[in-house]
């Protein structure tokens, strides 16, 4: 609703002015109608932010509901991924360039990354565990007090809610984005997942 005192609307290109002035409604110094118009009005520049806020998450391009007999899921580069949880143990293999949000985590999940635990960065927010990995993967899920397992390519370790922290292995998360230094369990890794071809899945199709 336009008020006498000025709304300002920024763009990408430029801002402007909404307002009342003299019983007629202007933006910048262009009369608003009834009538859809294109803003032809002159813009200010873009005002400058002191602290811009980081770019958001890119917006995800497959949805889905894994049920307790999904197969496991393979996600390559360029899968955005927004996937509801079920009861049960899930696969999720995540491969360079490519993302995972789990929402509800209700199961007890494996998730494996294409990628050295040393050169992926956790973080949390309260019970909300972050992953970023060196080629754009990022992972996103609730710690519980059941584990989560994390296989890499040298090795595995248990996301899991111990007490008042959050451990992944033997290793706190913070709200700070740290490298993985956990000690990991050798015998598992994702090397034998990602040797394979993992460029074609026809258990998942993007929207």
């Amino acid at each position: 609703m336009a008020r006498s005192t000025a709304q300002t609307l920024v763009f990408e290109d430029g801002a402007l002015d909404v307002r009342i002035e003299s019983d007629a409604v202007l933006a910048g110094n262009q009369p608003v109608s009834e009538t859809a118009a294109s803003l032809a009005t002159p813009l200010d520049p873009v005002p400058g932010l002191p602290n811009p806020p980081d770019a958001p998450p890119l917006s995800p391009n497959f949805f889905g509901i894994v049920l307790e007999q999904t197969p496991p899921l393979v996600l390559t580069a360029g899968t955005f991924a927004t996937i509801i949880d079920a009861p049960g143990a899930q696969t999720f293999h995540i491969g360079l360039g490519a993302s995972l949000g789990l929402e509800a985590s209700a199961g007890t999940n494996t998730i494996s990354l294409q990628a050295n635990a040393a050169d992926v960065l956790i973080s949390r927010d309260v019970a909300s565990i972050s992953l970023s990995g060196p080629s754009g993967e990022a992972i996103a899920f609730t710690a519980r007090s059941m584990p989560q397992t994390l296989l890499f390519l040298d090795g595995a370790l248990d996301v899991r809610i111990d007490g008042n922290s959050v451990v992944a292995g033997d290793q706190a998360v913070t709200e700070t984005p740290a490298p993985l230094l956990a000690a990991l369990d050798n015998s598992e890794t994702s090397i034998g997942i990602f040797n394979a071809d993992v460029t074609q899945n026809s258990d998942l199709l993007l929207i």
